[in-house]
């Protein structure tokens, strides 16, 4: 009877065996899925934070713009910083050309200096229009478009700013 009772009791020991086995596979099959979860959680928050700077910097050009062409309202009426012959001037004759050749050129590879805004941003496009023309009390559009950092190719995204002349 004790040797029945033996046998019995190292059959059980053998079955839980496998389970205790087959419960640790499952617990680190669910530890690695967790851990894929978490990389592509802080994947997506390190996209979304790099767009985040883009749009802070996009709106900081739109601005520094607006307020350059509010201290010269003359050239901006005559459409000088019209950006339809390019943005960089090697020899900026207006203050319209030197205005955008600071925003919107970037810096030399070889420079000292602190970088750019437009350095970090890539590829930025200004749009500068007047809807009826660029005569006194009518509205400048500004528009500067860029596009967005995004780990499956990124929207062209955009921020408007207007001004009246």
């Amino acid at each position: 009877m004790v040797f029945r009772v033996k046998q019995t009791c190292q059959q059980e020991l053998n079955k839980s065996k496998g389970f205790a086995l087959f419960a640790e596979l499952i617990s680190l099959l669910m530890f690695g899925l967790g851990f894929v979860v978490l990389s592509n959680l802080s994947n997506q928050s390190i996209s979304l934070n790099s767009e985040s700077l883009q749009r802070v910097n996009a709106s900081f050009l739109a601005d520094s713009i607006v307020a350059r062409i509010q201290m010269n309202l003359d050239d901006a009426r005559a459409m000088a910083y019209n950006t339809t012959g390019g943005y960089c001037k090697d020899n900026p004759q207006t203050r319209a050309d030197a205005d955008i050749n600071t925003l919107f050129c970037p810096s030399e590879t070889n420079s000292n200096t602190q970088s750019k805004i437009i350095d970090i941003m890539g590829n930025v496009n200004l749009e500068i229009s007047c809807a009826y023309g660029c005569e006194e009390g009518t509205m400048l559009d500004i528009v500067v478009e860029w596009k967005a950092a995004s780990r499956f190719g990124g929207d062209t995204k955009s921020i408007k700013r207007e001004i009246l002349l």
